[in-house]
């Protein structure tokens, strides 16, 4: 910096020839000027290095007097709970074994459950085959009908589509007629919703627990109710003992009527 403030006066007075200060050209001057300062500059570092040590060391030292105390408690705390530390001996933990639910239904009620909704109402809404799934588990609890799920669908003059031949569904559930691509798809369906029903799935309709007949809606109650023949009569007055609880827009849904009912 020094040099380039000399080399700045230098110009502005114009000198052109060499400038001699007592018979010691400039540039010499100069450089012992620049020596000399860089020679302070390097006490002086020296000396601030030495006194920034000792201050340190200072600091230090104070620390290790003023903390020793904690530390050393802190050491006798640690040796004295390790003295008073007990083994306890934990028991093994024997792993839970959690059985697996089984159902409570067998692989063959299911299937002749999902059979028979097939033959019943492949063409239903879902909710409906569920409804008639209902239907038959309502009847095995009931004193009126076997105890059994296939004692139910067997049931003499139960559901018509198994001696029905004019209706294909039964034997294209039994296998005893093929099903095409769609048929077999609402066959998958019907199984997924025997299963649900026969797993305690509900829908949530008034007694549903009690429903055990039901008919399409394009049959007149008031026909099935009618007789003219003694076989006729039984037949009427089963339909006379219940009464309705649900309807969709093609299934009328019955349970037996209570006590109060006039109906």
């Amino acid at each position: 910096i020094l040099k380039l403030k000399l080399l700045g006066r230098l110009n502005k007075m114009g000198r052109k020839e060499p400038l001699v200060l007592k018979g010691i050209p400039l540039f010499l001057y100069v450089g012992g000027m620049i020596g000399a300062l860089i020679g302070v500059g390097r006490m002086v570092d020296n000396k601030f290095e030495r006194l920034e040590r000792r201050r340190l060391e200072q600091i230090a030292q104070t620390a290790e007097v003023q903390e020793a105390p904690q530390v050393q408690g802190i050491a006798q705390q640690v040796l004295q709970d390790i003295e008073n530390y007990e083994v306890v001996e934990v028991a093994p933990v024997e792993a839970e074994v959690v059985e697996e639910t089984k159902p409570k239904y067998s692989a063959e009620e299911l299937e002749e459950t999902r059979n028979i909704l097939y033959a019943e109402s492949a063409n239903q809404p879902r909710q409906s085959r569920r409804l008639i799934g209902k239907v038959i588990l309502n009847r095995v609890a009931h004193k009126r009908y076997p105890n059994t799920i296939k004692g139910v669908i067997y049931q003499p003059y139960a559901f018509s589509c198994i001696n029905d031949s004019k209706n294909p569904n039964w034997k294209q559930a039994t296998g005893k007629s093929a099903r095409n691509e769609y048929e077999e798809r609402v066959f998958g369906k019907c199984g997924q919703d025997a299963k649900q029903v026969l797993d305690g799935k509900k829908e949530g309709i008034k007694r549903e627990d009690e429903i055990i007949a039901y008919h399409d809606t394009s049959i007149s109650i008031d026909k099935l109710r009618s007789w003219e023949t003694k076989a006729e009569k039984r037949k009427a007055d089963y339909w006379k003992s219940l009464e309705e609880v649900y309807r969709t827009d093609r299934l009328i849904f019955y349970a037996p009527k209570a006590k109060n009912s006039s109906k």
